[in-house]
């Protein structure tokens, strides 16, 4: 049967009909789109609830905590000992190991052997364990991740980080942007106070080499780099690495070329089996 409209002043028309639908498809549509990210949301609550599991049993370890000694331009490790929480194998065992200023290390191992786990330990993140870690305080050290920290804000403020009230000229800035070869970056997003989503309107590459310019305007005592040129070519690698030597920042980095050995003193080999060893950079092999 049709519906058509009625001109009485009793019963429900047409106009009225019609309006209880579009008030009840407004009401729906938003468990429509609740039911749309409930999967995801799941998963994610799924994530978190591990991550704090996790927490949990770190929080529970009995096994001992490493203790972080500030050494100023110094970083040692003293009968070091790493555990995963829970967990049958030690992470790392017994790292007696000397970094004193100057002393570039290379830092190699198989996916799995401890590299993230020794890091984390240089960084204050990593406690389970014993032995003692001397190392500088945080204001003389810089890491330097694969994927760098892209923060939000201006040109100017990415390269100044992580000390924003530094005091720099716009030629300055352009001088160092030119030492990690990105000469025509500010005139190519339209000079240093224009803020953009710069994950996206920077390659890897570029953020890899504008971090490098953030360490080179910082000059830290130390400067861990974990895989901090993996997406560049050889020869701009080579070539950031030439600018570091020339502020005298102990270097410890985290790579699988051969090319970077020739920028370390030392390599710190992490074997997969807890244990380590130490070579001189200049006779290590990957392949040995």
């Amino acid at each position: 049967m049709a519906l058509r409209q009625s001109n009485s002043d009793s019963g429900t028309t047409v106009g009225e009909f019609l309006s209880f639908i579009t008030a009840l498809v407004m009401l729906l549509a938003p468990v429509k789109r609740l039911t749309d990210v409930s999967a995801p949301l799941q998963r994610g609550l799924a994530a978190a609830e591990s991550v704090f599991q996790v927490l949990d049993e770190v929080a529970e370890d009995d096994r001992g905590t490493v203790r972080i000694e500030r050494a100023r331009g110094h970083l040692q490790f003293e009968q070091a000992n790493f555990t995963y929480p829970n967990a049958p194998r030690p992470a790392l065992i017994d790292i007696d190991l000397d970094i004193p200023p100057g002393q570039t290390v290379a830092l190699v191992g198989h996916s799995g052997s401890g590299k993230s786990s020794l890091l984390r330990a240089i960084a204050g993140l990593w406690y389970a364990g014993s032995g003692t870690i001397f190392r500088p305080g945080s204001e003389d050290m810089l890491f330097l991740p694969q994927q760098p920290y892209m923060l939000l804000g201006s040109l100017r403020s990415q390269l100044l980080y992580p000390n924003p009230e530094r005091a720099v000229t716009d030629h300055e800035l352009r001088e160092l942007l030119e030492k990690v070869r990105l000469p025509d970056l500010v005139d190519r997003v339209g000079g240093l106070e224009v803020e953009m989503d710069w994950p996206k309107v920077l390659s890897i590459g570029e953020q890899q080499r504008l971090a490098f310019a953030r360490l080179l305007l910082t000059r830290p005592r130390f400067a861990v780099l974990d895989e901090a040129t993996s997406a560049l070519d050889i020869p701009n690698e080579e070539h950031l690495y030439r600018q570091l030597a020339e502020i005298a920042t102990t270097v410890v980095s985290v790579g699988h070329r051969a090319t970077i050995l020739k920028f370390h003193a030392q390599v710190l080999e992490l074997t997969g089996d807890s244990g380590w060893k130490a070579h001189p950079a200049a006779s290590y092999r990957f392949d040995h």
